[in-house]
C-alpha cells in the first residue's frame, strides 16, 4: 500500500519537475532514458542480487532504479517526449 502511494508521489514530482511550457501555453513532458543492459551483464547483476544480504544498500538501489525505470517506461508510453 505505500509502495503505492510512494510511487504515485514520485510520478507526480516527475510531471511537475520536467513539464515545461510551451509557446502556445500548452506543456510538453520530457522524459528520462531509460538505460538498457546486455542479458549477460543483467544475469551478472541478478546473480550479485542474489547472494547479497537482503537488507543491504545495493538491494534498495537496485529496487529504486527498478521504479525509476518503470516510471521512465510509463511517461513515454503516455506520450512523453524521450
Amino acid at each position: 500500500m505505500i509502495e503505492s502511494f510512494m510511487l504515485g508521489l514520485k510520478i507526480g514530482a516527475i510531471c511537475i519537475g520536467i513539464c515545461t511550457a510551451g509557446g502556445s501555453g500548452s506543456s510538453t513532458v520530457v522524459c528520462p532514458p531509460v538505460r538498457t543492459w546486455s542479458p549477460e551483464f543483467q544475469q551478472r547483476v541478478a546473480a550479485e542480487l542474489a547472494a547479497a544480504p537482503k537488507k543491504t544498500a545495493l538491494v534498495r538501489v537496485v529496487g529504486d532504479a527498478i521504479t525509476d525505470r518503470d516510471m521512465a517506461r510509463a511517461c513515454a508510453a503516455h506520450g512523453g517526449a524521450k
